[in-house]
């Protein structure tokens, strides 16, 4: 037998669907294919789902510092401008946490050649 559903119920169940969908919209991830090498001194590359690059950089005057920088994609600018994220790897480890403006955000990073690239995921931060 089923159940009808009552406005407030429908307005619910679509507010949580639309919530997932936003999020959804957000996640990616980085798998590097030099991970399993040492960092350099500076990395660039595109997310899985190509939404995002990453970029890693040292500080030239403080090589154990540096700054990562997350761009968003063209197709997915207007969807994610003024959403905040964080980039964190496998172990949860967050580098980056912002919100992005213009198409980007970038954060200081200490001890940058610390970081575990295997896997960087970039998430809504909610």
């Amino acid at each position: 037998m089923k159940r009808e559903v009552t406005l407030n119920e429908a307005l619910t169940l679509w507010g949580q669907w639309k919530q997932q969908e936003r999020e959804a919209i957000v996640w990616d991830i980085a798998l590097p294919k030099m991970a399993s090498t040492e960092f350099q001194g500076m990395m660039s590359i595109y997310t899985e789902g190509k939404k995002y690059r990453l970029a890693l950089r040292e500080n030239i005057d403080e090589p154990e510092n540096g700054l990562i920088t997350v761009e968003v994609s063209e197709p997915y600018q207007n969807q994610i401008e003024g959403r905040s994220i964080i980039v964190t790897n496998d172990k949860g480890e967050v580098f980056l946490e912002g919100k992005i403006v213009s198409g980007r955000v970038a954060q200081k990073v200490k001890k940058i050649r610390d970081i575990d690239l295997k896997k960087l995921f970039v998430k809504p931060k909610d």
